[in-house]
């Protein structure tokens, strides 16, 4: 988002990093990696600056827990939340309306509302280049999202098998990468890619992108499998069915819904990393995201505009597959 709203006016510390870190003067990734401990460093304050308000505020306003009075002024904070929800939709549809007049306008002269003509060769041009990065984006997010859906499912079987929770650790490892700013974290990544010498781009960014896409699916899936009903592997188990067969035929099965929300969401997370594609790529692999941004920096604000919903309407296939194919599927099933 600061690159694309104003990199420059002025230049936050997370995209002062990254310059430095892209600088032809290698000497600079000294600085870049110092700012990316002084950028962890502001994220770990602010949250125990978080934790230590919401203490604070426990502490002095513990009367109200206790002195049975469950209403303050909700009427007008619902209207307030209403009004600035209504607000924050408005603001949205118009920058998608805006969007969208972007890719087919023709010529366009200011101050006129709307654009003379309206054309396609927007759409025909960006199609006949946007091959190899629409390959990439696809072949990197189906990547990362199923091995994110294997190692949860295979942490939650685990932990049912077991019958003990995930330790504080595990947990805190799968969230780390929510807690912990990107560019704090992503020059270490790349400095060990580069310690080991490891010139695979393509392995490089999908795991990369599986470190962002791995908490997104874990917590989309958890609490689904969390409540499922013992009673049916327990069936299946008396039966003489393995654990495996178990898990196979009995849950996953019941998780067909959740398992496609879970991808869906894995790869609209997938198809939005800009910053680990640029870094752990090294700039050689080129996605939708990636080209979107480039071009929004400088070039022709009609291919951007196509670049942008193009990169909309991928995460949007995903998730209107996950809504529909449960009840095409239930629905047959039933027959």
């Amino acid at each position: 988002m600061p690159l694309i709203l104003g990199p420059n006016t002025p230049p936050t510390l997370a995209v002062t990093i990254m310059q430095w870190f892209n600088d032809v003067d290698l000497n600079l990734r000294i600085k870049a990696s110092a700012g990316a401990l002084l950028q962890l460093a502001l994220t770990g304050g602010l949250i125990a600056l978080w934790l230590g308000s919401e203490r604070a505020i426990k502490a002095c306003f513990n009367g109200t827990l206790i002195n049975g009075k469950r209403h303050y002024a909700d009427a007008l904070w619902q209207k307030i939340t209403a009004t600035l929800t209504t607000v924050v939709i408005g603001f949205i549809l118009l920058a998608l309306i805006g969007l969208v007049m972007w890719s087919v306008a023709g010529f366009w002269r200011f101050p006129a509302v709307l654009p003379e003509q309206l054309v396609l060769l927007h759409f025909q041009s960006a199609f006949t280049q946007m091959g190899t990065p629409l390959f990439n984006t696809l072949a990197i997010g189906i990547v990362s999202t199923v091995f994110a859906i294997v190692l949860t499912l295979l942490c939650l079987e685990a932990e049912q098998l077991s019958q003990k929770p995930l330790s504080t650790l595990t947990s805190f490892i799968i969230y780390l990468p929510l807690l912990v700013p990107s560019i704090a974290f992503l020059f270490g990544l790349v400095w060990l890619q580069q310690l080991v010498n490891n010139q695979t781009a393509f392995f490089n960014v999908a795991f990369t992108h599986l470190l962002f896409v791995l908490p997104y699916v874990f917590l989309s899936l958890a609490s689904s499998y969390r409540r499922l009903d013992p009673r049916f592997a327990h069936v299946a188990a008396s039966l003489g069915a393995t654990p495996a067969k178990v898990f196979l035929q009995v849950k996953l099965p019941q998780l067909f819904a959740p398992l496609l929300i879970a991808i869906a969401l894995g790869l609209a997370i997938s198809f939005g990393q800009y910053l680990p594609t640029l870094l752990a790529g090294g700039g050689r692999i080129a996605t939708i995201t990636t080209e979107a941004v480039t071009l929004a920096n400088g070039a022709s604000r009609r291919t951007s505009a196509v670049y942008a919903i193009i990169q909309m309407a991928l995460p949007l296939i995903g998730f209107i597959l996950a809504w529909v194919l449960p009840k095409y599927f239930f629905k047959s099933g039933t027959r």
